[in-house]
C-alpha cells in the first residue's frame, strides 16, 4: 500500500519520467534516418580506423629502427608494415565503395548527393 502511495505521489509531482502521455522519448543518436545513421557510423569507423592504421606503421616503423640489420627483425619488420599498408587499403577501399554505392542510390531516388553529411543529419 506504501509502494502505491509514493509512485502516486512521484507520479503527481512529474517525477517519474512516464508520468505524463504527453512526454516523448528523445532520439539519443541525434539522427533522422537509417542512411544518417550509416554515415555517422561509417565516418566514425573511418576515423577510429584511420588512427589505428597510422599508429601501426608508426609501431612498423620502430620495429625497423629496433631491428638494426637483423634479418629475421627486418623480416619481421617488413611483414607488419605489409599489414598495415594492406588493412588502410581495406578501409579506405570500403570507405570508397560505401560512397559509390551511396551516391549512386540516391542519384537513383533523386535524393541528396552522396553519403549525408552530419550537419544535415543532426535533428
Amino acid at each position: 500500500m506504501f509502494l502505491i502511495i509514493i509512485t502516486a505521489i512521484f507520479c503527481s509531482v512529474g517525477i517519474v519520467p512516464f508520468a505524463h502521455a504527453a512526454d516523448t522519448i528523445a532520439n539519443p543518436l541525434k539522427v533522422n534516418s537509417i542512411q544518417c545513421f550509416i554515415s555517422v557510423a561509417l565516418n566514425f569507423v573511418v576515423d577510429l580506423l584511420a588512427i589505428a592504421a597510422v599508429l601501426y606503421i608508426m609501431w612498423a616503423g620502430f620495429l625497423f629502427v629496433k631491428a638494426q640489420g637483423n634479418p629475421d627483425e627486418l623480416k619481421t619488420a617488413k611483414l607488419a608494415l605489409l599489414h598495415a599498408l594492406i588493412g588502410t587499403a581495406i578501409v579506405l577501399g570500403a570507405w570508397g565503395l560505401a560512397t559509390v554505392v551511396a551516391n549512386t542510390v540516391n542519384k537513383v531516388t533523386q535524393t541528396q548527393n552522396g553519403l549525408p553529411s552530419q550537419s544535415s543529419c543532426n535533428s
